[in-house]
């Protein structure tokens, strides 16, 4: 105890245990330790168990096991979790078992050009202006679904120059469907303004679809009659352009949030560590020179770890 700040400053020091209250150390290799708080410039160790870790630099070969870590920059080749609070994050390439893919699972079409549609017929959109799964047919247009879950649908018709094989009585209505499966889920009636052969229209609804399911859309004018509003026969101009007639469908959830499967367990990584040397922040002077007599050893302490 010649030093009250450094008990015993080595160069270097080969130990099978080492128990110390306190130690500065400015490189340590170790295969295993455990302590209640470590402050190194550099630290390699195959496995590392703390309650309170501060180092500048950490590099582990096999593993990190801690109740909690913060830290302001964390770079990693590679990241498992279990779970995780992060106020932001960046990455090139993200995958997750229990992440929904809400990203990619989406379609937006429209018509590239003003087109002569048959009335009640399908809504064969020619221009893919969003599709990055790959859901999307044309001639004629459908949306495979992907994934079991609720989406979000819109159907919007610009139409103009009606032609129709018989007068119209009274006013018409149109009428924007969107079918699953050749079968109507959705569907919704707007009336025309009075003497006008323009119609702008448009259907928002949440849908429950299964994997498969054939997502389509049509489009009439109905005309009343004395069994009731019949269908029109006869042709309209759809409008063309990214902000005219257009179709977007968009996942929203799962199905069954709580079937999704569970990260596997983190697989081994060994990863060799390289040398980086900064100094802590210390609240006590160096340690004395290498000639100081402290840097003999003072072993009769080394042994006696009670305290510790």
């Amino acid at each position: 105890m010649a030093n009250s700040n450094c008990m015993d400053c080595r160069d270097e020091l080969n130990l099978c245990k080492l128990c110390v209250k306190k130690a500065w150390i400015k490189w340590l290799h170790a295969d295993y330790i455990s302590t209640d708080s470590l402050c190194l410039s550099s630290l390699q160790a195959k496995q590392l168990q703390a309650q309170d870790a501060i180092m500048n630099n950490l590099c582990l070969s096999v593993g990190l096991k801690a109740k909690k870590v913060e830290a302001e920059m964390l770079n990693a080749n590679s990241l498992c979790a279990q779970s995780g609070v992060i106020n932001t994050l960046c990455v090139n390439n993200l995958t997750a078992n229990n992440l929904n893919n809400w990203v990619k699972y989406r379609a937006f079409v429209a018509f590239s050009a003003n087109s002569n549609y048959v009335l009640d017929s399908n809504v064969d959109f020619d221009n893919i202006i969003d599709d990055p799964n790959n859901n999307v047919s044309l001639a004629p247009f459908s949306y495979v679904v992907p994934v079991a879950g609720y989406y979000a649908v819109t159907l919007q018709v610009d139409q103009i120059n009606m032609v129709t094989n018989d007068p119209i009585l009274g006013v018409p209505t149109a009428h924007l469907k969107i079918y699953v499966n050749n079968v109507l889920a959705r569907d919704a009636t707007v009336p025309f303004l009075t003497f006008s052969n323009q119609q702008k229209s448009n259907i928002g609804s949440l849908l429950l679809l299964n994997a498969g399911d054939l997502v389509q859309a049509r489009y009439s004018v109905d005309q009343l009659s004395n069994s009731g509003l019949s269908p029109v026969n006869g042709s309209v101009t759809i409008e063309g352009g990214p902000n005219a007639t257009l179709f977007g469908i968009h996942y929203l959830s799962a199905l069954n949030p709580s079937g999704t499967v569970p990260c596997s367990p983190c697989p081994s990584v060994q990863t060799p560590c390289s040398s980086v040397i900064v100094d802590c922040d210390r609240d006590s002077s160096e340690c004395p020179p290498a000639s100081s007599p402290a840097r003999s050893l003072n072993r009769n302490y080394m042994n006696d770890c009670s305290s510790c």
